[in-house]
Order: C-alpha cells, then sequence, then structure tokens
C-alpha cells in the first residue's frame, strides 16, 4: 500500500488525465505506476488531485467543478466511485475530513 513512508507524487493535467507516479530509488527515476481520467465522452481537463488521509483513494476534480475518485485496490489496481457534485462556479480549495471518510469542497 501507499503510505507516507513510500515516495509517491500525483500528477494531473487539462488533457484529461491524471498519473500516480513512484520513486523508483535503484535508478533514481520517477516511474509512472497508475493513469487515471477520461476517454471518449463528456471530458472535463483535470484541475488538481490529492490523496484522502489514509492514501486508500485519490480524488481529482476539474475546472469546471467535477469530482472523480479512485480507490486504491492494491499496488496496481483502481476503482472510480460515485461522487457528488454542486458546486457552478471554480472549485479553490478541497481537503479531506481528519479520517478520510468525508471530502469538504469550496468554489
Amino acid at each position: 500500500n501507499f503510505d507516507e513512508s513510500n515516495l509517491c507524487l500525483l500528477s494531473s493535467s487539462f488533457d484529461f488525465s491524471c498519473y500516480m507516479w513512484i520513486n523508483n530509488k535503484k535508478e533514481d527515476l520517477w516511474v509512472n505506476r497508475l493513469r487515471f481520467g477520461q476517454i471518449g465522452g463528456n471530458k472535463n481537463a483535470f484541475f488538481g488531485i490529492t490523496f484522502n488521509g489514509d492514501y486508500s483513494k485519490i480524488l481529482a476534480y476539474t475546472f469546471s467543478g467535477a469530482f472523480y475518485i479512485w480507490n486504491l485496490i492494491g499496488q496496481d489496481q483502481h476503482k472510480l466511485t460515485p461522487t457528488v457534485s454542486g458546486h457552478f462556479s471554480y472549485v479553490t480549495d478541497i481537503d479531506w475530513n481528519s479520517t478520510g471518510d468525508y471530502l469538504v469542497s469550496c468554489s
């Protein structure tokens, strides 16, 4: 599992993709471990991405205010989970509660 002891980066992009990068200490390289995002259909450019408090979920949000949450299942798998919506303006900040169960956002 991922936790604070493992070096890991998340990146989001306006090209409709999000990536999880891990540090390969032996090679001293950042390696793409997982790709998240949208293929076809109603796509949104991702504006930001973050882990929840216990590193079991990843939340990405779009420029238009949509949320996407993926549950991490093992090292190399993830599952998209239904989320709520509600913003009609730009999302300016997000944060998980201390247990990682709830997400708060503002616009």
